[in-house]
């Protein structure tokens, strides 16, 4: 993976193809697929367990143009090949193919609420039509799943589990529990689940080829996404002088 000195994040450019290929050749492994957008790299820099199970990730995709852009500086400088549009990679990109992984893959989903988890299981079945997709709410279905310590999803025998929890609560997920969870491919989501269910509106996808798409979802949200994309990004200014102050010893 690429590494950007900005932040010190690693991430890999992948457009949708190449993150099912990559599912699929790790089909019978137990793997982590995590993302990198400004939010991420803000908790990254901030959230020492967050940053933990980043540094161990398999693969980490760009899931937002500020880290295509970032890395495609970086590559310039370095005289290295271009990147591609195509290539800031969100959930809701790879995940209508997951039917080209394996004709009968079997898929569990983890987080929003008991309606829209059903809603989103519904779609995913629609996407993989001979596989089998199973779900468990982020609410009564993820406890229940912690406290029988994660009996019904090793019985299930998912090749994929996508979790859809939010950040930071889906990563910290992840680290609490990895030893009791079963071999698979495990992909944090965020609000994809409640995109695909149609809980909430899906930005259409010109506006991330512009780089708008935050625009978009502000646009459509603006109580619950104003501090993320009016507020954040200052912090994320603050905390990043502060990472290069320390990388340079002045702190």
């Amino acid at each position: 993976m690429d590494t950007i000195d900005l932040w010190g994040i690693r991430v890999k450019p992948c457009a949708p193809d190449d993150v099912i290929e990559w599912i699929r050749n790790n089909q019978g492994e137990k793997k982590v697929l995590l993302n990198h957008n400004l939010h991420s790299t803000y908790l990254h820099l901030t959230n020492e367990k967050f940053r933990s199970l980043y540094s161990s990730s398999d693969l980490t995709l760009i899931d937002g143009m500020p880290i295509l852009a970032a890395l495609a500086i970086r590559r310039f400088r370095r005289q290295q090949p271009s990147l591609s549009v195509s290539q800031r990679c969100g959930s809701t990109d790879w995940i209508p193919l997951v039917g080209d992984i394996d004709d009968g893959i079997r898929i569990a989903v983890i987080g929003a609420s008991p309606s829209s988890n059903s809603s989103a299981v519904d779609a995913i079945s629609r996407m993989a039509e001979h596989g089998e997709v199973r779900g468990w709410s982020g609410y009564a279905g993820k406890e229940a799943l912690i406290s029988e310590g994660f009996e019904s999803l090793r019985t299930f025998r998912p090749d994929l589990v996508l979790i859809g929890l939010g950040m930071p609560i889906q990563e910290e997920f992840l680290l609490d529990h990895w030893d009791a969870l079963p071999t698979a491919v495990f992909a944090t989501v965020g609000g994809a689940i409640d995109q695909l269910s149609g809980q909430q509106r899906l930005a259409p996808r010109w506006t991330g080829k512009l780089g708008i798409e935050w625009l978009w979802r502000l646009a459509s949200d603006p109580k619950r996404l104003a501090s993320r994309y009016l507020v954040e990004p200052f912090k994320l200014m603050r905390v990043t002088v502060e990472f290069q102050f320390e990388r340079r010893g002045i702190l």
